[in-house]
């Protein structure tokens, strides 16, 4: 039988690339199957220089844009913009790149739910059941998707935020720390909703909204 474990290489060596590599390395401290089979690698990035001054085993082992996948490796995507994200995760797809569904050990997932590829959880996260996560989601630590509600590819809710039931958000929609959509409100795509906003009416596409009620803003 082969020794050979699956390098596992985090897209984006920004903050977030960072917190996902504790996410892996917690994820290999609990949980034995994973440890035995797969191994955190390093990063890709186009900086070489995004790790300078912290101390990550593996470093940056090459760029996005040069990056050939091998059969022994899977990508997490650890990119927090949405709009990024929808540009290199789908060209990376196109190269044969295999992505991992990163769950944090303390993230739960409900009955029925549906997570779609390439999404990350994070620590204490939730997915409700009858849910739907759509491919390369990030919710971070503490973020939320409740019962009967969806979330759009590459979508992002930073730590605390939340949809709460039969509520929808587009593909690429970015909510800020401690943000909340009401039960059944629909955000459309390419939104952004400010930090600690309450959005309580449906949004059109590629909305700009802050504040509580949550209401259009521009930025200076």
């Amino acid at each position: 039988m082969s020794n050979s474990k699956t390098d596992v290489l985090i897209v984006g060596a920004g903050g977030m690339g960072r917190e996902v590599w504790d996410y892996l390395e917690h994820k290999r401290r609990v949980d034995a199957h994973f440890a035995a089979t797969c191994r955190p690698k390093g990063f890709l990035d186009d900086d070489p220089h995004a790790l300078d001054g912290y101390d990550y085993p593996g470093g940056i082992i090459g760029s996005i844009a040069d990056y050939e996948p091998a059969d022994h490796q899977l990508l997490v995507c650890a990119i927090g913009s949405p709009a990024i994200k929808a540009k290199v995760c789908p060209v990376l797809k196109e190269r044969g790149a295999r992505f991992l569904t990163l769950a944090h050990p303390t993230a739960m997932v409900g009955h029925n739910a549906a997570v779609g590829e390439g999404v990350v959880l994070g620590p204490y996260s939730l997915v409700a059941p009858d849910a739907k996560v759509g491919d390369f989601v990030f919710l971070n630590c503490y973020a939320s998707c409740g019962h009967d509600a969806s979330i759009g590819d590459y979508s992002t809710l930073s730590p605390y935020s939340g949809i709460t039931g039969f509520a929808e958000l587009g593909e690429r929609v970015f909510m800020g720390s401690h943000a909340t959509v009401v039960p059944g409100r629909r955000v459309g795509a390419g939104s952004n909703i400010g930090a600690a906003s309450a959005v309580v009416t449906h949004l059109p596409a590629d909305s700009r909204v802050l504040g509580v009620p949550a209401k259009p803003f521009m930025r200076g």
